[in-house]
């Protein structure tokens, strides 16, 4: 004998039948017993039945009455169905300090408040609205992927939630994007966390008219799986501060083969030159857009001298090397109203060209005694042309006691002949006093390798 408690219903209890329904481990659904008596005692929700043969579920059902046996299965098919399943919602939060800790969990719907607020507690606010209501069974897997500009750190074969009533679902994680450079338009790195789940499909046939006198066929169940995307949860990343650009490369630029150091000259008309220098640069015929990347370059470090030197090194390095870049410069600035700028610019020219002038000169002198001291002739009668040179004698005493070969000689009492006679020597009057101590092939030789004409320019 087995007692099973029932609920009573609110429709009178003589409209309505009560249903016995036995279900094995090995079958699929519910099967009415119907050679079996069902005692109700009165004003108790208990009832009572006995059966010939054990099976492993019981279901009573009271329903209003009329109702088929197809109808009664069918009944108890989706009230079996309807008890398994929860409506929850799935959630998503960003921890407040580190927005790559993430966390997603699954709760009941009518728990997703409370549990919202116990992950707000432990740092975990910042996230997007939860879900809506979803329907899932107990032990239902959630797998999560991810679309956009977002992945997960750390390579897992399976991200996924297994709902339980009695357990909550929770589920940490890291995140990172993936294309730095991308999504240029917004603040963030925007992607999303997908929320997926394979749901099976279960449909109840029953054969309610058969042919009479045909043996009974069982009910079966159509069984149909189907992968859903349950919701999609935004995951915002903030972006780092931008990077200051990288300092911009700037070529050596040399203005004139016979001018003052490039990098000397820009500097000094970058540090005396106040607002006027975009007046300038369009003197120059620089394009807007280029002064426009210079200001960008500059942007972290808005020196106005550093943008008014690479102003004047981009404008250097576009002019053609045969021009004289520091008589255009100085006539840009004259135009622009800083013509004292432009005049101190050529005075630094004249007293290069003037430092020039002098060191080549010098050059020609060293060059023209050092064909001199390789002649034979020469070296042994180097006295006699020193003399005729102007070298004092004691000089010559001097020379001819400290220098051990001839060569050296000759050569020091060429040196002591330019040191006295000062800005005056030059090739010219060496080969005049070579000419006169009768060396005239030495002094065309001379001439030849040092071109009088180079030094007088």
């Amino acid at each position: 004998m087995h007692n099973i408690p029932t609920k009573r219903t609110v429709y009178d209890e003589s409209e309505e039948d009560i249903h016995l329904l036995v279900r094995s481990n090995r079958e699929d659904t519910w099967r009415k017993l119907q050679d079996v008596s069902l005692f109700q005692a009165r004003n108790k929700d208990i009832v009572s039945f006995e059966i010939k043969e054990p099976s492993d579920r019981y279901l009573i059902l009271r329903t209003k009455e009329g109702m088929t046996v197809a109808q009664v299965e069918r009944i108890a098919f989706m009230l079996e169905i309807s008890i398994m399943y929860r409506t929850i919602q799935i959630f998503l939060r960003q921890k407040n300090d580190d927005p790559n800790e993430v966390i997603v969990s699954c709760e009941q719907s009518n728990r997703a408040e409370r549990a919202i607020r116990k992950f707000g507690e432990l740092g975990y606010e910042e996230g997007p609205n939860p879900s809506k209501d979803i329907i899932v069974k107990e032990g239902q897997i959630l797998d999560i992927s991810f679309r956009g500009n977002i992945q997960c750190t750390k390579e897992a074969d399976k991200l996924r939630l297994i709902f339980n009533t009695h357990f909550r679902s929770r589920l940490d994680f890291s995140v990172e994007e993936i294309e730095k450079f991308a999504q240029k338009s917004f603040h963030t790195y925007r992607g999303f966390a997908q929320v997926s789940s394979d749901v099976v499909h279960k449909k109840l046939h029953i054969m309610e008219h058969q042919t009479p006198g045909a043996p009974k066929k069982p009910p079966h169940i159509e069984v149909t799986k189907e992968r859903l995307l349950l919701t999609e949860l935004l995951i915002n990343i903030p972006k780092p501060d931008p990077e200051p650009p990288q300092p911009l490369n700037t070529a050596p630029v040399k203005i004139h083969v016979e001018a003052p150091n490039t990098k000397d000259v820009l500097e000094f008309v970058a540090n005396e030159l106040g607002d006027e220098w975009k007046m300038l640069a369009q003197v120059l015929n620089l394009k807007s857009v280029r002064i426009q990347a210079i200001l960008r370059q500059n942007t972290a470090n808005p020196d106005p001298k550093k943008i008014r030197y690479d102003m004047l090194v981009s404008w250097a390095k576009r002019i053609p090397r045969s021009a004289n870049k520091l008589d255009i410069l100085a006539t840009a600035l004259t135009s622009c109203g800083r013509s004292d700028i432009a005049s101190e610019l050529r005075d630094k020219d004249l007293e290069y060209k003037r430092n020039m002038a002098k060191a080549n000169k010098n050059t020609l002198l060293k060059r023209a005694f050092v064909k001199v001291a390789q002649n034979p002739d020469a070296v042994k009668n180097w006295m006699i042309i020193a003399r005729r040179l102007g070298v004092a004698e004691d000089q010559l005493r001097t020379i001819d006691q400290s220098k051990p070969s001839v060569q050296e000689k000759c050569f020091n009492s060429l040196q002591i002949w330019q040191s006295v006679v000062g800005e005056q020597a030059s090739v010219h009057q060496l080969t005049d006093r070579l000419r006169k101590c009768r060396y005239r092939q030495l002094a065309l030789s001379v001439e030849e390798s040092c071109s009088p004409e180079d030094e007088r320019n």
